[in-house]
């Protein structure tokens, strides 16, 4: 017996009492869309993913981004926005960042004055519960 065998018992509890909240909402509602299923799994409040605090990056962390491991992904952009001013393709541009996580990729990008100066709005946009 370890501390780790009732961690992984802790989680098949806690998974156990989620599958038996959506079959009872399923016996007592009827059939749910696809969309519906994903958010219960995402949004529930005792059960689901994004109200538990998962943690990007790191050890503890359930998953890495690119822009976590190295800024090289985000400078890219970077340098892509730059060219495409340079070319005179764009006057300005307005950078649209969906699910940032917490903001690492985006730090990277305006970290050089010069974007600033280039990007006319930035847009975060995180869905939460």
């Amino acid at each position: 017996y370890s501390p780790h065998s009732r961690l992984v018992r802790n989680i098949y509890t806690q998974e156990e009492k989620f599958r038996r909240k959506l079959i009872t909402r399923f016996n007592t509602l009827g059939p749910f869309k696809v969309d519906d299923f994903v958010n219960s799994c995402l949004n529930d409040p005792t059960h689901g993913y994004n109200t538990k605090g998962a943690q990007i990056g790191g050890v503890e962390a359930d998953f890495i981004t690119a822009p976590e491991i190295s800024p090289l992904f985000s400078e890219s952009i970077a340098k892509w926005i730059q060219s495409k001013i340079v070319e005179k393709e764009y006057d300005s541009i307005f950078l649209v960042e969906f699910g940032p996580g917490n903001g690492t990729m985006m730090k990277h990008i305006i970290k050089d004055s010069r974007i600033l100066t280039i990007i006319l709005k930035i847009i975060l946009t995180l869905v939460l519960p």
